[in-house]
């Protein structure tokens, strides 16, 4: 008779976590919420959670600086940055480390600027009301501040003057 060998759930919990950490650098927070999800017992997977964490594959501080740079790199501002690591269920204080020493060198003006120059021909296409609304919803979305958003649209698309 031919015998099947079934894993403990503790063994099945870590499994599942590796195959999940194997796809993509996860929090503790969302890798916790998907072993959860899976009908893991809570004891399993903070057990997992405690394991991973000595064995070095879960590092929220690691996971906050690597997004953080991504943020930099994909040339989002340091608010969609800060967004997605409270998200993501990272510790506010390792959030903002992160993103203030990822963005220390970066002049997010500037990278306002050149995003609005790459869609300039389209904004040049619609009234000068119309582009600054438009822009202003661009920057605001990829997580860029209210002063730098304004700066970029004054410089780029232009001002209105309303005693025209």
């Amino acid at each position: 008779m031919l015998q099947i060998a079934v894993m403990p759930a503790p063994d099945k919990c870590l499994a599942h976590a590796m195959r999940f950490l194997k796809r993509k650098l996860l929090s503790e927070r969302e890798l916790a919420e998907k072993l959860l999800a899976r009908d893991y017992a809570e004891t399993d997977v903070l057990a997992t959670l405690d394991k991973l964490r000595t064995m070095g594959y879960l590092n929220d501080k690691r996971l906050a600086e690597d997004r953080a740079l991504t943020g930099v790199n994909r040339k989002v501002g340091r608010h969609k940055v800060r967004r997605k690591l409270d998200a993501a269920g990272i510790d506010e204080t390792l959030a903002h480390d992160a993103v203030e020493d990822a963005y220390a060198e970066t002049d997010e003006a500037k990278t306002a600027r050149e995003i609005l120059l790459a869609k300039k021909p389209q904004f040049d296409r619609v009234d000068l009301i119309t582009a600054r609304r438009r822009a202003f919803g661009l920057l605001m979305r990829r997580g860029f501040g209210e002063d730098e958003t304004t700066r970029a649209i004054d410089e780029v698309i232009g001002t209105v003057d309303f005693d025209a």
